[in-house]
């Protein structure tokens, strides 16, 4: 038998599986009533924590923690869509009132040279207005 108590982990382990490691603690465990007490102690905190009921809330807190959750915001808005297309609308509207004028300019370029500069240029308004929509949208996130 050793002199040496048995350490807190050891005496948990025992009285939460019933289970010691050698022949040596569990002679130890029968004739050292300072190991056997601590064993003891530490069932009565097991049992009384075993008896213990189930925690039970007097509200819904799953309800309460989805309040505090914000609704989430559609990516685009229905009054975004209205804009842009509005906008597409009227740019469609000038660019067949002024067919003619377009005609002039584009008169002696070939039909590849003016399809690139036509591609170019609505590619440049619409990278424009989606930085103008990200920059709308980022200030009122700010003031929210």
């Amino acid at each position: 038998m050793t002199s040496i108590h048995l350490n807190e982990h050891t005496i948990q382990q025992y009285v939460i599986t019933g289970v010691l490691a050698g022949e040596e603690q569990k002679q130890h465990l029968l004739h050292c009533n300072y190991c056997r007490g601590r064993a003891t102690a530490y069932k009565e905190v097991l049992a009384g924590i075993e008896g213990q009921s189930a925690p039970s809330f007097d509200f819904d807190l799953p309800a309460l923690v989805m309040q505090k959750i914000p609704a989430k915001k559609p990516a685009i808005s229905w009054r975004a869509v209205l804009v842009i297309a509005g906008l597409l609308v009227v740019m469609s509207l000038v660019t067949y009132n002024l067919r003619g004028v377009f005609g002039a300019v584009f008169k002696g370029l070939s039909l590849m040279t003016s399809s690139l500069i036509f591609i170019a240029v609505i590619s440049v308004m619409i990278f424009q207005l989606v930085d103008m929509f990200n920059k709308y949208h980022q200030q009122t996130n700010a003031l929210d």
